[in-house]
């Protein structure tokens, strides 16, 4: 199901053909919309990470040592 901006960009702009066959269709979804994390971006979410209301402690800290093993791969 494709909604939104998506929608708009899959039926506005690509060929029959390219709609026509899933995948390509997938690659062309990719290509438009792929995010790119970087470990820069990974150590720009854990400076912005606060733990929600609802969260556990721990299921907090796991999130910021997932984010954090992924900005300091070494």
């Amino acid at each position: 199901m494709i909604e939104g901006q998506a929608s708009e960009f899959v039926f506005a702009q690509l060929l029959t053909a390219v709609l026509s066959d899933y995948h390509e269709l997938t690659t062309e979804l990719t290509r438009r919309y792929r995010v790119i994390e970087t470990s820069r971006s990974f150590a720009a979410k854990f400076s912005r990470r606060n733990q929600k209301h609802v969260e556990k402690a721990e299921d907090n800290t796991a999130e910021l040592k997932r984010l954090y093993d992924k900005a300091h791969k070494q």
